[in-house]
Parts: structure tokens; C-alpha cells; sequence
């Protein structure tokens, strides 16, 4: 995600232990996801603006996650781009419990709470027909649906393990459904396009695709990042919104649950693709 989007996130010496909690001086970026879908969870770190936190303390920073009556401990597996953080074990979430994220950086405690969301039952997908009746299209934004969730096409379709979350979710192929219509002031060009696979495949062929569905609270979380994002085209766009995070003591960005259902369709049962 400009990943988010998905994707999207102890002074010298060490972390505190928990329990040691104090108002904190700076900002944290906290960014995360886990599913039903069993995969290793990954949290991003990353200072925020004018932050004085060091490499130092964001490499060393101590991260757990409770869930459905279990604990579990992350490790720290790389700094390209952010401090990314990644569970010991694979986790496989259970839907409809809650869970709490537990970060703690130079001293100070930050939480994340939620529940896995149920997965969803609606129905119709963004898929459609390629070229000649073989292959599949989809525009990467998608609006009027029943339901705001993302689409995932696997590039491996027998689904091997371990699966890590952050690249299995943010693959080639991968769109996203939202409720309502095309935000005022977005121009279709910073929403519309997409991507297909032309003549790769017959009438005779499925698609093996993956629906995400999210909590209400990340859905808001994620149309508000990207009206600042995304679809930040114009000067008459969206004014942008502050984004409602679900960090606690002034720690922004989202942790989240994300229930995964595998779904198959027969490429001849998909809609015909129509050029607007």
C-alpha cells in the first residue's frame, strides 16, 4: 500500500518491560496485519515526522499479539523500508475473536485492539471476462458495491505455506471493492485501470481468487487513506481527512484483522468486460 496499502511500522540498550508505561514524548507509526488464514503476522514500525526515535530503539522495540487465548512474540526481520516486525509462529486467527497488539518502543506501551471479522457472504466480485472470452479484467478500484473489501488473484494457486501476509495481500492481480460511489471531486483516471490476463487461459478454466473482509473500522481507515493517497488527483479533490487509526497514546496507522476466504469461479461464468 503506498501500502497501506496495503498496505503501510528502550533507550540505547534495550526495550522496557511490560508494564513500565509512560505518557509518550514522540510519535510511532504502527502498522500490521494478521488473518484466519494460517501465515506469519508482520508489523511495521516507522518514526513519524520530526520523531526523535533512533534505529537503534525501532530495531529493538518488543511486539505481541493476544488472540483467541494465546500469546505471540515477534522478532524483528528487516529495515528497507520500515522496521518490520514478524511473528515467531505462524498464527491461523479465529473469527469473531478478539485480539490486542502489544507494541513497546523506548520505553513506552502501545495497544491495538480488534476483533477478526466474520467473513463476508455477499457475492458478486469484480471480475470480468478478457479479451476474446478467455482470461479476466479488473479495474484495481471498484465503487457501488454492497461491500468495501480487497480481492486477491495468487500468483501460486496451490497456496503453499508459510505464507507471509504483507506480499501474499498485495500481489499483481489484487482489487478492491468499496461501498458507495467514486468520491466528489476524484477524477476517474487516479481510480480507474486496472490489470487482465489475456489469453492465458479458456472459457474452460477457473479463476481461484481470495476475498479479504475487514472490521467497519479499518474499512473507514482505509477510504480515508486513500482519499489522501490514491486519489488525491486534483485540486477540487476530497479535502483530506485525519485518518482514524486504532493505536492508542498517540501512535498512528492501523493493526488489523483480515479473514480470507478462498473462492473459485468458472472463467465462462464471469461477466463480459464493457469499455466505458
Amino acid at each position: 500500500m503506498r501500502y497501506l496499502t496495503f498496505l503501510s511500522f528502550i533507550f540505547l540498550f534495550a526495550c522496557e518491560p511490560w508494564g513500565s508505561v509512560h505518557k509518550p514524548a514522540v510519535k510511532l507509526s504502527v502498522d500490521g496485519v494478521f488473518s484466519n488464514l494460517k501465515s506469519y503476522a508482520q508489523v511495521n514500525l516507522r518514526a513519524t515526522e520530526n520523531s526523535d526515535l533512533t534505529e537503534e530503539q525501532l530495531l529493538t522495540a518488543t511486539i505481541q499479539l493476544k488472540h483467541a487465548g494465546k500469546v505471540y512474540d515477534f522478532d524483528v526481520v528487516g529495515d528497507q523500508y520500515s522496521y518490520v516486525y514478524q511473528s515467531v509462529d505462524q498464527i491461523q486467527g479465529t473469527e469473531g475473536e478478539d485480539f490486542e497488539l502489544m507494541v513497546i518502543c523506548n520505553g513506552e506501551e502501545y495497544t491495538a485492539k480488534g476483533v477478526l471479522p466474520l467473513a463476508s457472504s455477499a457475492t458478486r466480485h469484480p471480475y470480468f471476462q478478457g479479451g476474446g472470452g478467455s482470461g479476466f479484467y479488473h479495474n484495481r478500484y471498484n465503487f457501488g458495491y454492497s461491500e468495501t473489501a480487497l480481492w486477491v488473484v495468487p500468483h501460486d494457486q496451490t497456496y503453499t505455506e508459510p505464507i507471509h501476509l504483507f506480499s501474499y495481500l498485495t500481489q499483481t492481480h489484487h482489487a478492491f471493492t468499496f461501498k458507495g460511489t467514486i468520491p466528489q471531486g476524484i477524477l476517474w483516471g487516479s481510480v480507474g485501470g486496472g490489470t487482465a490476463i489475456y489469453g492465458s487461459s479458456t472459457k474452460a478454466d477457473s479463476l481461484h481468487y481470495n476475498r479479504v473482509t475487514f472490521s467497519p473500522a479499518y474499512q473507514r481507515y482505509l477510504y480515508q487513506v486513500m482519499n489522501e493517497t490514491d486519489w488525491k488527483s486534483n485540486e477540487f479533490a476530497t479535502i483530506p481527512a485525519n485518518t482514524e487509526g486504532n493505536l492508542s497514546e498517540g501512535a498512528v496507522g492501523f493493526f488489523y484483522g483480515a479473514t480470507i476466504s478462498k473462492e473459485v469461479v468458472a472463467i465462462k461464468d464471469l461477466p463480459p468486460f464493457i469499455s466505458e
